[in-house]
Parts: structure tokens; sequence; C-alpha cells
């Protein structure tokens, strides 16, 4: 009972005080000192309406003198301009004389910025209304001497940023740039379609895209066509002139430039105004901020900071007191590890692919973009990532377009960049890392090293590749399924193989098997746990870029099992990951990490601030033969006629297999690869060369297309071209003057859903 007795008198005492509360803070709140106190409190937590409730409010002709929007506005630029996160105060003393009060108080506002802003001795003034203390608010209670018609201003001047430099040294993204602006009219164009695609292999746009410009111009009206690097102009002048009938230039305002114009914009990123009030405190007002790749990561260092001035400012420029500063620091560059002319290239290499296919594969509505990677097999160095479609990074930048943008007709800049940003094929999305797709094939590469490995296959090992595989006696519910040569007209099963002559002809029973024995010999992670060990299901970039994992689930299924084995089901992986899988393969087994950044500083007097080595992740470590067996059969992908899937992209001979006029001067090896989706497949080839002695591995994905023989591989064999110096093989001419024509079935892997 005394326990009872206890509790209940415990209890009334909290009952007692909680009913006291509201009286208390009312008794508080009716002090000068309270209100005061109450105010600082709101302030700190940037409660700015409630803080509008304890201000005694002037009228002024039956108005308020400060609405609450204006007293609102007023604190929240204060908070923009100098990034305020807290306060402190003390209250000195509290004077009271009839019905009007003044507290004397110190206050320090915390912020981001500046750090702490002391404003000492100050005095706020309170009347009694209706029986409650409020504050006789002006606007020197935000800061003694900011007058109503005064206002706080960051004062700085502007730093030049930073250059960004690829691996030879050369400027890949720099202030100070000019381009060529040009004029012309539809009716000095010999042809608009000429004049499209010339335009579209400098400025690496869609023909598409560059026709909507014009379309609806009447013949005679000037307008400004596009603007480009003066090198660029310089070489491609007369055919502007043939082409478009440009004869009317003018050179744009100095501005930030990117080598080769949208070509390296999914690795540098681009820059853009800050946007926001925490941007404008930390950086000062107007100015340019990285959003997306180098550009964004180290924009603290590319920018430098400015030596900045917080001034209360009259209304005649007259500065009335400094509230606080911040001391600036030199920019500094950085150097990637792309080589610039590579990228450009490879960069191309994807904008004629697309734009050569326009009447089929790569027309409007068709297939939304690729992804093309360039790696060095020898140390990771990321030579080229090229993301398709591209767009104009001076459309986030108001200062680098030039004037002529909405002249004439055309779009004005702001609309070109809502164009880019609406766009339904999501131009500014890195499809290299952040993207992941069903690999088809290529994946195969996986499935046989891990059968190799683990001895479920010897490499000389004989199989049967029939035109139909049967899995139903050990569970696979799909059975029978297919090979790619039971739909297509004129090919005979491919007979008996070996390990590697299964990857060179992408034998599908081969590797239907050697999934569904892996799950019920080694394991429902088998797939997974090859697909680490070869270097995938990571990130590799440390937030420079934005990337995807990538996924490749653990297998609970005999389909499952069968669906993985060939890239299909779950399995779903950026192109990036398989360039460093093939990069590993080149590299007999050692796999690094793929570098971008390779050094801060070193560059424009800075002296170097840090280097970034190249990183082995791991050796795949597979037992003898395995390595090996795995690159005969890239390589015979290329060079052996009725059993290579790529035979015809390299080699020119008088038979059925090839399809080109030209043999590679040079030695490949690689895989290709075609993933089936609900519309069209993705088109996948990934490559190393030379075979022998491996330099660069080379990757391309082409979404909702065709077959990865057919899409891919042309445009691999274009920048292998590229890099070697070789003479650009043509890209085949059906894309050019065929319609496009959907597959009902995948030339090289089934759909998971086949009856």
């Amino acid at each position: 009972m005394r326990i009872q007795r206890f509790l209940d008198s415990k209890w009334l005492l909290i009952v007692f005080l909680l009913a006291l509360f509201p009286l208390m803070s009312v008794r508080a709140q009716s002090s000068p000192s309270g209100v005061v106190e109450r105010f600082m409190e709101l302030w700190g937590d940037q409660a700015y309406e409630e803080m509008y409730d304890l201000i005694h409010v002037n009228r002024i002709n039956g108005e308020p003198e400060f609405p609450q929007e204006v007293f609102v506005q007023r604190y929240q630029q204060l908070e923009n301009a100098l990034g305020v996160v807290g306060l402190r105060y003390n209250i000195r003393e509290e004077r009271i004389q009839g019905g009007s009060a003044s507290i004397e108080y110190d206050i320090v506002l915390q912020t981001e910025a500046y750090g702490d802003i002391a404003d000492g001795e100050r005095i706020m003034r309170l009347i009694d209304s209706g029986g409650r203390w409020r504050v006789a608010w002006s606007t020197q209670d935000i800061f003694a001497g900011l007058t109503r018609d005064a206002e706080i201003r960051v004062q700085s001047q502007p730093v030049r940023r930073a250059t960004i430099y690829d691996r030879n040294g050369l400027p890949l993204a720099f202030d100070g740039g000019s381009t060529v602006g040009m004029r012309t009219a539809r009716q000095n164009m010999s042809s608009e379609r000429r004049c499209a695609t010339v335009l579209a292999g400098i400025i690496l746009e869609p023909i598409a895209t560059i026709e909507a410009r014009w379309a609806s111009l009447n013949p005679d009206t000037i307008f400004f066509l596009a603007e480009m690097p003066p090198e660029f102009y310089e070489q491609n002048s007369a055919a502007l002139r043939d082409a478009c009938g440009v004869t009317n230039t003018f050179t744009s305002p100095p501005h930030r430039l990117y080598y080769g114009g949208s070509a390296p914009v999914h690795v540098t990123g681009y820059v853009s105004p800050v946007q926001s009030g925490a941007e404008e405190a930390r950086y000062g007002p107007g100015q340019l901020i990285g959003r997306n790749g180098v550009e964004e990561f180290y924009n603290d260092l590319l920018a430098g900071q400015q030596d900045r001035v917080v001034r209360i400012v009259g209304p005649n420029g007259t500065t009335m007191r400094e509230l606080a500063s911040a001391a600036g620091s030199p920019p500094v560059p950085v150097q990637v590890s792309i080589d610039r002319e590579i990228q450009l290239m490879a960069a191309r290499a994807m904008n004629d692919a697309f734009n050569y296919a326009i009447t089929n594969w790569g027309g409007p509505g068709i297939s939304p973009g690729g992804a093309a990677v360039v790696l060095d097999v020898r140390n990771g160095d990321v030579l080229a990532m090229v993301s398709y479609p591209m767009f104009n990074p001076s459309l986030f930048n108001p200062s680098g377009l030039t004037v002529e943008f909405g002249t004439g007709g055309v779009e004005s800049g702001q609309a070109a960049l809502q164009r880019v940003i609406n766009d339904s094929r999501r131009p500014t999305v890195n499809r290299a890392t952040a993207e992941q797709y069903a690999p088809g094939s290529t994946f195969k590469l996986i499935t046989a090293a891990a059968a190799l490995n683990e001895g479920l296959i010897a490499p000389d090992d004989p199989f049967m590749c029939d035109l139909m595989w049967d899995g139903r006696d050990r569970g696979d519910t799909s059975s029978p399924r297919p090979d790619w040569r039971a739909f297509t007209d004129g090919f005979d099963a491919t007979g008996e193989v070996n390990a590697a002559e299964a990857l060179m002809a992408s034998c599908n029973p081969f590797f239907y098997e050697m999934g569904l024995e892996l799950y019920r010999q080694v394991g429902g992670s088998a797939i997974a746990d090859y697909s680490r060990r070869m270097g995938m299901l990571q990130n590799y970039f440390g937030g420079v870029l934005r990337e995807a994992a990538g996924v490749v689930s653990n297998v609970s299924s005999p389909d499952q099992a069968v669906n993985e084995s060939v890239g299909q089901g779950d399995v779903r992986v950026p192109p990036m990951q398989m360039a460093v899988m093939t990069a590993g393969l080149a590299n007999d087994g050692l796999i690094y990490r793929p570098r971008l950044v390779t050094q801060i500083g070193g560059f424009d007097g800075a002296p170097v601030q840090e280097q970034f080595a190249p990183e082995l992740l791991g050796d795949m470590d597979f037992n003898a033969g395995v390595i090996e067996a795995i690159q005969e059969g890239m390589c015979g992908t290329t060079t052996e006629a009725g059993l290579g899937t790529a035979y015809g992209r390299f080699v020119s001979a008088n038979n059925e297999w090839s399809f080109v006029d030209v043999t590679a001067p040079y030695s490949s090896c690689g895989k290709t690869g075609t993933a089936s989706t609900a519309i069209d497949p993705y088109a996948w080839y990934v490559a190393y060369a030379p075979a022998d002695e491996p330099e660069i591995a080379v990757v391309v994905m082409v979404e909702q297309s065709l077959e990865g023989s057919q899409v891919a591989a042309p445009i691999v064999r274009r920048i292998l071209d590229g890099y070697f110096d070789a003479p650009p093989a043509s890209f085949p001419e059906w894309w050019n003057a065929e319609s496009f024509q959907r597959l009902q079935i995948s030339i090289e892997e089934v759909p998971d859903d086949l009856d």
C-alpha cells in the first residue's frame, strides 16, 4: 500500500507540473526577457512565421508596415547570404518603463561560410500590447545598421575556374575559350539532310534533333545554326559552306569549353550557376559550380574560393557596415586518365552509328541510346567513356550560350535546356556507369570460366552443340530450349565443340548445360561468386561518377540457373563492369580498378597535392588453362569462319561469313551479346586488342536495337580502327538503306518467356 500511495503521489506531482507548465510558459513570455528568449529560440530554429507572431504589427494607413511575407523574406535573405546554421545569445539587462521595455543582449550568428559573426551590445525594444509584451520590430533587430532600405550583400571577385587536363596534359575542360557561331538560311543549304548530317558529325547530335530546329522556319529566314570550337570550324569550314551555306560567322564571349563539345560531358560533368541560398552563401552569388562528374566531385578545388566580404550596403551603394569576411584559395587543376582524342573518336563512332542508322535501329523512337568504354588493360586507365545521346554542356551555363540562341525563330537556350532535361532518352544519365542492363551472351565468359575452373568440363572436352537442349530431367521447366541457330535460315547445328569453340559460336546449349550443373554441383551462388571474382558487382570511382552496383542474383531454381548462364534472368550490369572484366581476361586474370583521376594539381603553377597510382583489385586466380581457353574463344570469335560470331565484322573474305570489305590490320578478340528485352534487344560487344599483347579493352552496348554482331560489333570495330590509326571500316549499308525490322527472336539468346 505504501508503494501504491507513493506511486499515486508521484503521478499527482507529474500531472500538477504538466498543468503548471503552460502557465509557466505564458508567464515567461509575458515578461520582456521571456519574449526575447523565445524570439531567439525561434530564430535559431528558422521558424520565421512563429517569430512574426511575437512582434507588434505597426500599421500605416491600415496596412502592416512589415507584412509577414516581408518579415520572413528578410530573414531568409540573411540565411541565404551567410549560410546561417544557428545562433547563440546572452541577455545582459532588462529595463521596463511603463508600457515599454528594452532588452540589452549579445548575439552570435553561426554560419557555414564565415564562422561565428558576433553582434554585441544589441538592444531590442518591446511594448505592452493588450497585456502581452511584443517586439517593436525593425530590420535593425536582424543586424545593427541594417536599415529598412539597406541590404546584405556578399561581395567578391570572380576566380577563373581551373582546367581539367587529359592524360597527355591537354585541356579537356577549360575557362576563357570562345566558339565560332554560324548563321544561314534553309534556302542556302545544298540539301537540308546533307547539312544536318555534316553538322551532326561535328557537334555530335542526332540528325533529327538538328533538323527540328529549322523545320518551321521560312526558306529565306537567316537563323543561328550552331556553334563549335574554332579548330573544328577551320577543319570543316569548306563542308559547312558547301552543305549548309554558312558564310556568316561570329565569335562568342569567352566561357568554359569542353574539348569536343559534348564528347566528354558524362566524364567531366558541366557547370551551372548556384541554385540555392546555401550554395550562394558558400560560393558567392552568380558563381558557377560543378554538376556531375569531375566538375562536381572536385568543385571546391577547381573553383577555388573567392575572397568574400559580407557588407550592409545602403540604397546608394555605400557600405554602412562590414559584417564578415572569408579568405579565398586559388583554384587547383585536376588531371584525368581520359585521352581526349580517343574520347572524341569514341563519341564520334557512337554518334555516327546512330545517325547512319537513322532509317533503321538508330531512328527516333527505336534505340534510346547506348554506351562505350575504352580501358587500358595494363593499368585500368579509363581512356574513353561515352554515353549516348550526349548534350551540349553550355546549355546549363548561361554565360556559355551564344547570344544568338533564340534568334531567327530557333529555340532559345532555355528551351533547348528544357528539351535536354525532358528528353525521354535521358541524355544527362551516364549509361556507362549509372545504368545496368542484361548483358546477354557476353556474360557467357563468366559462365565458361566458372565451369572450367570448377572442373565441370576440361578445355579440350567435347560437347555436342545441337539445335535444341533439354534439361527437363534435371528440373528445367522451360526445356527444351533452342540454340540461336535454330532460328536462322540456312544454319545447321554447330556440332561438336570444346569450351573455346562454344564461346566462338556462342553455343547456347553448352552454356545452358554449364549453368545448370554449376547450380547443381557448386551451388546457387556460383555465378554471382564468379562475377565478383572477375571484378564485377562493385563500385569503382569513389563518388566521382554515379554508379549502379550491378545485380547477379543467387540462383534458386534450375530455370533461373539456365537463364543466368546466358546473361538473362536476374543479371543486370553496367557496361563499365563488363569492361573491367574484359580487361582482366586480356591481362591474364589481373584486375585493375578503372582509374579516372590521376593527379590533383601539378599544372598552371599549382603544386601537386595528390597522385593516384594504378590499383590492382585482385587476380582471378583460375586453374591452369582456364584463362587460356577463354582467350582462345574470344580470339576465335573474330578469326574463325563458320564459328566466330564477329568474324564477319573483322575479316574480309569471299565467303558467306564476311560482311566487310577491309580486314582489320590488327588482331582483336571479343564476344558478342544480344540480350532479350520486352521491346528490342540490347546489342553488346566486348573486345580487347591486340590479341598477343593487349593494350585496350573496348565495350559497346546499344539499347533496344538488334543483335550484338549487327550493331555493337561494327561500332567497336570503328573505335579499334581509330585507336590503331587504321582506315575506318564502313558501317553496314543496310543500317541506312532498310527500314527497321524488329527481331521476333534474338539471334544468340532466346527470350525467357519463349513457349
